[in-house]
């Protein structure tokens, strides 16, 4: 069964991003510039010159699905879009410490080759030939919504990583 908290827009963030500058850091640094605690990754466009991206594997009988992180030089564009929260739970998860901001992005990059989808990762670099860069994120601070991403250990003893929603 699913479950909803109701929110409101606060503020629209719109971030004009350096040349060489890694993407994923760099929402992470305007979360924390902004105060974003609970928000929204509304939109991301622009070209990046590699990008790290995790997915699913190919075709597989395992029944234990695993994702792998595939690296893809370019240039590329890239389109996504994703969630912003705090981090809290045992040590941190995976590169997060608890009390930083949590994000959560699924991006499409693509080349004259091949499209790709999955989450973004450290290593994806903004492309630019100009001194001031054209890749533009807008981000959006919302109020009256706190997400987490919280960790709980699974009877298996591996845990898992989940969104917890409430009311602020």
């Amino acid at each position: 069964m699913s479950y909803s908290v109701k929110g409101k827009l606060a503020e629209l963030i719109y971030v004009r991003l350096d040349k060489g500058e890694d993407l994923l850091q760099a929402i992470k640094d305007a979360a924390v510039e902004h105060d974003i605690k609970t928000g929204a990754v509304l939109d991301i466009t622009g070209s990046v010159t590699k990008a790290r991206v995790q997915k699913f594997p190919g075709k597989t009988n395992d029944a234990a699905v695993r994702i792998e992180v595939v690296e893809i030089d370019g240039p590329l564009e890239m389109t996504g879009h994703g969630i912003i929260g705090m981090t809290e739970g045992s040590g941190g998860i995976g590169e997060y410490k608890d009390g930083e901001p949590y994000v959560h992005v699924h991006v499409v990059v693509t080349s004259a080759d091949y499209t790709i989808c999955g989450h973004l990762m450290p290593g994806t670099f903004i492309r630019s030939h100009l001194e001031k860069s054209h890749f533009t994120i807008i981000l959006a601070k919302t109020e009256g919504v706190s997400l987490t991403a919280a960790f709980e250990q699974t009877p298996d003893g591996k845990g898992r990583i989940y969104h917890d929603l409430k009311s602020a």
